[in-house]
């Protein structure tokens, strides 16, 4: 399974059939899709209606990420912590977009920033294993292509692909498929909620 654990619904025309088509092109199973174009403050945690805001977005449509949060905003700020606290109540992972003011003299892809630094070491892949995500935040086969190449042996590639980040967000057979005792209180409840809508409407569960 691999699943694209950072993209975008409609950017750069892409509809839902071309965004499934390009999925399917690379073998993508599944995608988190993250908020693109919005107003400047709807992701705010400092708005006194977030954490509600939040919360019915996940009630109504099933919102199971936070993000991307793009704001510029000290990490310990007391709104910031209020909606992490938040999040983590309600097994909800936060994707939060960090980047770096520095003159590069480079006009692409933004003239002033420099996102990070180049990975070239398979050490560090295999270090952090355990914590790292395939997330595309496009649409061409760049970090596929980078992850084949180092060699790597098959159960890293499935954590990274998929494993990490099916410990962060269940997806609905995985969830009907483990035992609930051992299942964390948010996917203990979308297991009864999935089991529910199924008994209701007769619809499969996955």
């Amino acid at each position: 399974m691999i699943i694209d654990a950072h993209n975008h619904p409609d950017w750069h025309g892409r509809n839902p059939a071309r965004f499934l088509k390009n999925m399917s092109g690379y073998k993508i199973d599944k995608t988190w899709l993250l908020s693109w174009e919005a107003p400047k403050d709807e992701c705010d945690p400092g708005r006194p209606e977030a954490i509600e805001q939040l919360e019915a977005a996940i009630e109504i449509h099933g919102v199971r990420v936070y993000g991307e949060l793009k704001l510029r905003m000290m990490s310990d700020n007391p709104d910031a912590l209020r909606m992490f606290r938040f999040c983590g109540k309600k097994g909800l992972p936060v994707v939060v977009h960090i980047d770096y003011e520095f003159d590069t003299g480079v006009k692409y892809p933004r003239p002033n920033w420099r996102y990070g630094g180049g990975i070239d070491s398979k050490d560090f892949l295999l270090e952090f294993r355990n914590r790292l995500l395939y997330g595309r935040d496009c649409f061409d086969n760049v970090h596929q292509e980078f992850l084949n190449s180092p060699d790597l042996s098959e159960d890293v590639l499935a954590g990274i692909y998929s494993g990490n980040a099916l410990k962060l967000v269940r997806c609905r057979q995985q969830v009907k498929d483990t035992p609930a005792e051992s299942l964390p209180l948010p996917a203990r409840q979308e297991n009864r909620n999935s089991l529910n809508e199924a008994a209701n409407t007769g619809r499969p569960l996955g």
